[in-house]
């Protein structure tokens, strides 16, 4: 998103708003203003680490038509909307190794996975700066969950897909 589609946004919506750009400073002025009575708006897509970490409320713009398929990047509503993640897998794999082809093919998350992934690189993050987004994944995908977790995500994940044991 560059800053003249924010712009234009913000005229399309009739906003009355003050814009300060922060760049790279976006997480230090949120905490900043997290201990202030300041109300403020941040025009930012989501989930992301950012309003998982500041417990950001969405607000609900005009539908965005078709995101994932035919995004329309001259529509301001589609900006913040979610976009599709893609899986590309080297082409001979799917002849030389098609169960894996297969894995790779079924394998996706949920809206809620994907907010579990988001919040285990910001609880990581909370304790280790250095932690990177593949050290997060991994710590996610191998999470047991539930009240008595006896598996993990990993785990979950390829009991449920399809075409198991086959060649």
């Amino acid at each position: 998103v560059n800053s003249s589609q924010v712009l234009k946004h913000i005229t399309d919506q009739k906003l009355l708003i003050e814009v300060a750009y922060v760049g790279p400073h976006l997480d230090t002025v949120l905490s900043y203003l997290d201990t202030s009575d300041t109300s403020y708006l941040v025009l930012h897509y989501a989930p992301s680490t950012i309003t998982l970490k500041h417990s950001l409320v969405p607000i609900i713009f005009p539908e965005c038509k078709d995101p994932l398929l035919q995004r329309d990047d001259k529509d301001t509503n589609c900006l913040y909307t979610a976009n599709r993640l893609a899986k590309i897998v080297w082409s001979p794999v799917q002849d030389e190794a098609p169960a894996f082809y297969r894995y790779i093919q079924h394998f996706g998350f949920t809206y809620q996975e994907y907010v579990e992934l988001l919040e285990t690189y910001n609880m990581r993050v909370k304790s280790d700066e250095s932690v990177d987004y593949d050290e997060a994944a991994c710590a996610w995908l191998t999470k047991r969950r539930g009240a008595t977790p006896t598996s993990t995500i990993y785990e979950e994940k390829v009991a449920r897909l399809p075409l198991q044991g086959k060649t």
